[in-house]
């Protein structure tokens, strides 16, 4: 389905993508990360305490849980600010954020079949980036 909903024309650029990842991201080791943080999966207690909804925990790049943040219902960039506080950024995080952004619309892609947004999405990046 998924193949499908892409063809086969961004499913090269995608590959292309692939193929030069190491030069669009640099090296990063891996943490553990949320794995779908966005603001959907903060809620409240019965007793109105924070509360974050964990669906996807992996051992990943923070970047990526960075980029859930950043490209879906982005919150104040005080939040950045205060993140990179705790964590020194790599240089140039900001622009790969839409690029390490695309692995989490391939699987909206495979669990939701071709949104029209998402496809949209995933075709600028093939432009961008493939």
């Amino acid at each position: 389905m998924t193949q499908a909903a892409l063809g086969s024309e961004k499913i090269a650029g995608i590959e292309r993508i692939c193929s030069r990842f190491q030069q669009l991201v640099p090296e990063m080791s891996p943490v553990l990360c949320h794995g779908d943080l966005w603001s959907g999966n903060f809620l409240a207690t019965h007793d109105g305490r924070p509360a974050v909804a964990d669906p996807a925990v992996a051992y990943t790049w923070a970047e990526v849980d960075l980029s859930m943040m950043y490209c879906e219902s982005p919150p104040p960039e005080r939040f950045f600010d205060a993140y990179h506080e705790v964590r020194t950024p790599e240089p140039g995080w900001r622009a790969r954020m839409e690029l390490l952004h695309l692995r989490e619309l391939l699987s909206v892609v495979a669990h939701f079949g071709a949104l029209p947004p998402v496809m949209a999405r995933v075709g600028e990046l093939v432009t961008t980036y493939g």
